[in-house]
Order: C-alpha cells, then sequence, then structure tokens
C-alpha cells in the first residue's frame, strides 16, 4: 500500500508543492512590486507636485515681503514730505505760524563723517519722555500725557487770569518805583565799588584736545 501510494501520489505532492511555491513566491514578488511601485509614485508626487506648491509658496512669501516693505518705504516717504512741507508752512518764517511753538526734540543723526564721528543733529519725531515707563516702575500706573498736558494749559491759564484780575492790586505808584530805582543804583554802586561778585562754587578745568597721530 506504501509502495502504491509513493509510486503514484508522490510525484503529484511534489508537483503540488512545487506549484504553491511558485504561487507564494509570484505573490511576494508582485507583493513588492507593488509596494515599490507606491513608494516610486510618492516620489514622482514630491517631485513634481509637492516642490512646485513649495516653490509658489516660497516666491509668494518674498512678493508678499517685497509689497510690504514697498508700502512701508512709500508711507515713510510720503510722511516725510507731509512733515518738510509742514514745517514749512508752519515754521517760524511760514504763512502759518503758530504762536505756540511746540516743543522740537533733537537726536544724533545716524551718518557718520570719514572720522566716524556723529556730527549732526536731526529732529526727533518719535521723541518718548519716558514717563510712562518711570511711573510704572515706581508702582504709580501709566498716566495720560495729552490729558496732563491739557491740564498744565488750563492750570496755566487760569493763573493768567487770576494775575490780570489781580494786577490794578499789584501796580506799584511813581513814589514806589522811584524808591526801587533809588535802592537799586545804591546797591549797583556798592557792587561798583567792591569790585567782585560773590563766589558760589569753583573747580578746577582741564583743557583736553584731541589730535590725530
Amino acid at each position: 500500500m506504501i509502495h502504491f501510494m509513493e509510486m503514484n501520489f508522490e510525484k503529484s505532492a511534489q508537483t503540488m508543492m512545487h506549484f504553491w511555491s511558485d504561487c507564494h513566491e509570484e505573490m511576494m514578488m508582485n507583493h513588492h512590486r507593488h509596494n515599490r511601485e507606491i513608494g516610486e509614485s510618492r516620489l514622482r508626487f514630491k517631485n513634481q507636485k509637492e516642490a512646485e506648491y513649495h516653490k509658489k509658496v516660497d516666491q509668494e512669501n518674498r512678493r508678499f515681503q517685497n509689497v510690504m516693505a514697498q508700502q512701508k518705504n512709500q508711507q515713510l516717504f510720503s510722511l516725510r514730505q507731509w512733515r518738510a512741507t509742514k514745517r514749512f508752512f508752519n515754521g517760524e518764517r511760514g504763512a502759518w505760524k503758530d504762536k505756540h511753538q511746540q516743543v522740537v526734540h533733537w537726536k544724533l543723526s545716524n551718518k557718520e563723517n570719514f572720522q566716524r564721528m556723529k556730527v549732526k543733529l536731526t529732529q526727533n519725531y518719535n521723541f518718548d519722555s519716558h514717563i510712562n515707563a518711570s511711573h510704572l516702575s515706581d508702582n504709580m500706573g501709566a498716566i495720560d500725557t495729552g490729558t496732563s498736558l491739557r491740564l498744565e494749559e488750563l492750570k496755566g491759564v487760569k493763573e493768567a487770569l487770576v494775575s490780570k484780575e489781580n494786577i490794578a492790586d499789584d501796580t506799584l505808584g511813581d513814589e514806589e518805583w522811584s524808591a526801587i530805582s533809588a535802592s537799586s543804583s545804591l546797591s549797583l554802586r556798592d557792587k561798583l565799588k567792591t569790585g567782585r561778585e560773590k563766589l558760589v562754587i569753583s573747580a578746577d578745568c582741564e583743557l583736553i584736545t584731541v589730535t590725530d597721530d
């Protein structure tokens, strides 16, 4: 029986085993080929799509930054022109001169000479007295500088009105003026006789001159 089975079924069993082995090998090769095609397609997609996408994004970001820089430069140029025109009309000799001139603040210019010295002053349009920072550091809270300036102006106007009301009481007569002039003339004579003024403070100073070697 065993000899019969070996003679009749052993060859078919071996053939079936080789067949399934070939099928399994072909299946693994197909699976590997499929995975390789997926990887290659991903690489092609990255090279053709994602690379172009990132390139376009970089170009758009650079274009946006350039546009923003151009707008900022244009605004600064317009602001400088406006300030120059405003100074021309509102200056000391301008047609629209204001009686109450604002305080002008200055700063060192960024331009240097051949000795790297900043010898010019430019007007500081962004001056900050750091009042709020000082109050915050002292735990006093920030203040409104515009409100404080308006309060100071109102206080000055009020004092001027009060002084005008009391000007009649503060006026001096001719006799008082003559007494004051006489006393001032006497004090002037005393100073001329002494020949020197009262010394308040003195300090030793030295002149330092910078010379090139």
